[in-house]
């Protein structure tokens, strides 16, 4: 039961309604050389996906997607920069909900690795989109950018998402 207060507010907003969690757990990373320019799901080499499903129970509600992983590249006996970006999409509005970049050096004559472990957030409205009460799905991409080899898809990359409530 809620506890009301004198601005209107109560207890019963900010609990958290549910929790889902996909994650990747097989130790199979995928490798790419040479990445072209696009993004790509988060994917282990045994087709395992950092996504989730959520269906929130209630459009009032906030949406709280926390996405963490690893990604790291080796680089030739050339000297590269690698870029990757990382960020989680929403593919049920074909939407991107955050974003981060990290670029990587080497100096020339080394095989040099760079990589990130890294976390992205975002805080949504359950309702944003349009979307309502209807089942989403949110995963995890890169884009990778250099000429080396980039390993992704790692044993432990996730998103979870908590539906959180919020008056309405």
């Amino acid at each position: 039961m809620a506890i009301y207060y004198a601005d209107g507010s109560n207890s019963g907003d900010g609990r958290i309604i549910q929790v889902v969690r996909g994650h990747i757990s097989g130790d199979n990373t995928r490798s790419q050389t040479n990445a072209p320019n696009a993004w790509k799901k988060n994917v282990s080499a045994t087709d395992q996906v950092a996504q989730v499903y959520f269906t929130p129970k209630a459009a009032t509600s906030k949406l709280l997607l926390v996405a963490t992983g690893n990604y790291y590249f080796i680089t030739g006996t050339e000297g590269h920069a690698g870029e990757a970006q990382v960020r989680i999409f929403d593919n049920t509005s074909s939407n991107e909900v955050a974003k981060m970049q990290k670029v990587g050096y080497s100096h020339t004559g080394g095989h040099n690795r760079d990589g990130d472990n890294w976390t992205l957030t975002a805080l949504l409205e359950a309702d944003h989109n349009s979307n309502g009460t209807n089942q989403r799905l949110y995963w995890t991409e890169y884009w990778f950018d250099g000429n080396q080899t980039f390993y992704y898809g790692q044993q432990g990359d996730s998103i979870t998402v908590y539906e959180i409530s919020a008056s309405s």
